[in-house]
């Protein structure tokens, strides 16, 4: 059940993230995103390290957002790269 709880916050990761990079809450219209749930396996261990790999690797989210052209062609504020999510 975890794995699918922390497959579930690919959308609010990223949406917290972009919040911070200057966008406005009025300015997204919409966002999805889907992640792989691992396998699963009896070791706790495994199960973690499965997790991480399919949060890491195979996590897709997409958001729709209506503002000026500043922000989308502006790098660092278009472009968004986080740090791995914990197992």
């Amino acid at each position: 059940m975890a794995a699918v709880y922390s497959a579930s916050r690919a959308v609010p990761v990223v949406l917290e993230q972009l919040l911070k990079k200057g966008f406005h809450k009025e300015e997204i219209l919409w966002a999805w995103g889907t992640c792989p749930l691992p396998p699963p396996v009896d070791d706790p261990v495994t199960l973690a390290a499965r997790k991480h790999t399919a949060l890491q690797y195979g996590t897709v989210t997409s958001y729709w957002v209506r503002t000026g052209d500043e922000k989308t062609t502006d790098a660092p504020a278009a472009r968004c790269i986080f740090p791995p999510f914990a197992p």
